[in-house]
């Protein structure tokens, strides 16, 4: 997960780079590159955005394992 996020933000970063780089020149090869490069940040935002609700899920349900854990852990000491 921790990979797919620093992905996502070097995609964004380097996408809105080479955007603004080539969207200066919206003409020709420039265009396209730059339209390219957009859809590309767009996107690395979208991936690190998912990639944190996964994250914040998982831990979720890591400390709800870790509640069911303790309280078993308490019931076989009562025992």
């Amino acid at each position: 997960m921790l990979d797919e996020r620093r992905n996502g933000i070097g995609m964004a970063v380097v996408g809105g780079l080479v955007a603004l780089f080539c969207g200066r020149r919206p003409f020709g090869l420039f265009g396209v590159v730059a339209a390219i490069a957009s859809t590309a940040a767009i996107w690395g935002i979208v991936q690190v955005v998912s990639s944190q609700r996964s994250i914040a899920t998982l831990n979720e349900h890591i400390d709800e394992l870790n509640k069911e854990e303790r309280r078993i852990a308490q019931e076989m000491e009562e025992e």
